[in-house]
């Protein structure tokens, strides 16, 4: 849920919140999955930690707080990060890049609760 009332354009459009299922069908149809960095803190959105698992480009933007997440991230060379901009999102999605589409087990949520249950022993 957000704030933001954002609006449908010609090659996007806007649901409202929807079930797992529904977002595993559309995830399915696409070629690129996207994550929009938080504008505030250094908090990993979780959904990295899912679309990493995945074997699909992921298109990190950029905004706001977001250096130390990329630098973070970046080790990987799993990320396609662009900045919050027209410009620079359209760049990264028809550029010729390279990067691991492999599922990263660092961020798995297998290995991260693993760690975190090794630190409470």
């Amino acid at each position: 849920d957000s704030e933001l009332k954002l609006k449908n354009t010609n090659n996007i459009t806007v649901l409202p919140r929807i079930s797992r299922d529904k977002v595993k069908e559309l995830e399915a149809k696409c070629d690129i999955l996207v994550c929009l960095a938080n504008k505030k803190g250094t908090q990993i959105p979780a959904k990295i930690n899912y679309y990493s698992s995945t074997n699909k480009d992921i298109l990190f933007i950029l905004d706001g707080d977001s250096d130390k997440l990329k630098q973070y991230l970046s080790r990987y060379k799993r990320f396609i990060f662009c900045d919050n901009n027209e410009k620079d999102i359209i760049n990264k999605i028809e550029g010729n890049y390279r990067i691991n589409r492999k599922p990263v087990k660092e961020l798995s949520r297998e290995y991260v609760t693993r760690k975190i249950i090794e630190s409470l022993t």
